[in-house]
């Protein structure tokens, strides 16, 4: 039997990540990907992430705009 022993530590430096970081990171992933975001389709990610809109209206919202 192999026994490994595991330290992990954390640093007090490390910072929360915010929501508009995290939203630019999966912006820019999908961007990656090859697809576009409007300011629009931002816009109303960020209203998702507060709460401003439930995500029922949100994908309300993309089906109406691609109708």
């Amino acid at each position: 039997m192999i026994k490994y022993k595991i330290r992990i530590e954390v640093s007090d430096t490390m910072q929360e990540m915010t929501v508009d970081r995290a939203v630019s990171n999966a912006i820019a992933s999908v961007e990656m990907e090859g697809f576009a975001v409007t300011n629009a389709e931002r816009d109303l990610i960020y209203k998702l992430v507060r709460k401003e809109i439930t995500l029922k209206d949100a994908l309300r919202q993309l089906d109406e705009k691609c109708d």
